[in-house]
């Protein structure tokens, strides 16, 4: 039981399960995003969107090939979603982003078809690779060869997922809009408006505001999602 399923009381607070409710959870296979920061698609099904209600109908739906992630289809339950993917409901034409609310919980937010093709990802490692080619990781996983974009890291790469090709680059720079992905001010979107330089340190600090208020977090849990407003639905 333990290999495929979790107890609830132990699952990830990001996933706001309430407390009460069946002792195991679908646990989420291995896959592009960790435990901690991802949630298996059944308990999307059952839990977020409502349109199972059991976990018997969730692997119907999915055998039918009526759920898409990131533009690919999935029929295993446990497929792990993470942050910014999409999730495509191809039956009823509903798509969705999972997002973090003011919480620091997992919400899903409700957008176009246009938009289910668009994917936000920030570059996090630089490798070289046979043949001296230099491969880019994103946070997802995902990753591509660092040809004529010249990719740094710290950027976000939008990619159009009908094609997977580089729709667009945002550089990590002052009076940019980020979404903050982890720490105490997760789930907030603010413009980046200082870039503290300390040197020795592996993670600087940055300033961003929401409003008038400034705020400070950790450089590494800022994602920049578009110059002067965001690129996706917040």
């Amino acid at each position: 039981m333990g290999k495929n399923h979790l107890k609830r009381l132990n699952s990830p607070k990001i996933w706001g399960l309430p407390r009460k409710g069946t002792k195991w959870v679908t646990r989420p296979s291995s896959g592009p995003h960790v435990l901690k920061r991802s949630i298996p698609l059944n308990i999307l099904l059952k839990d977020f969107l409502k349109i199972s209600k059991t976990t018997k109908e969730s692997k119907q739906l999915l055998s039918q090939g009526q759920i898409k992630v990131d533009n690919k289809i999935r029929k295993d339950i446990k497929f792990p979603v993470g942050l910014f993917d999409t999730i495509s409901i191809e039956g009823v034409k509903e798509y969705y982003r999972l997002l973090l609310n003011n919480r620091g919980k997992f919400t899903l937010k409700k957008i176009t078809d246009k938009e289910a093709l668009l994917k936000p990802r920030k570059a996090i490692r630089k490798t070289i690779i046979k043949g001296k080619k230099t491969q880019i990781t994103f946070y997802d996983g995902h990753n591509v060869l660092n040809l004529k974009d010249n990719i740094k890291l710290g950027q976000t790469v939008m990619f159009d997922l009908s094609t997977n090709k580089v729709k667009e680059v945002i550089d990590f720079e002052k009076g940019n809009t980020i979404y903050i992905t982890d720490g105490r001010q997760q789930g907030k979107v603010g413009i980046l408006s200082n870039i503290e330089d300390r040197k020795g340190f592996i993670s600087p600090e940055i300033e961003f505001k929401v409003g008038k208020e400034v705020l400070k977090t950790k450089k590494e849990y800022a994602l920049v999602i578009g110059k002067a407003k965001a690129l996706i639905t917040i």
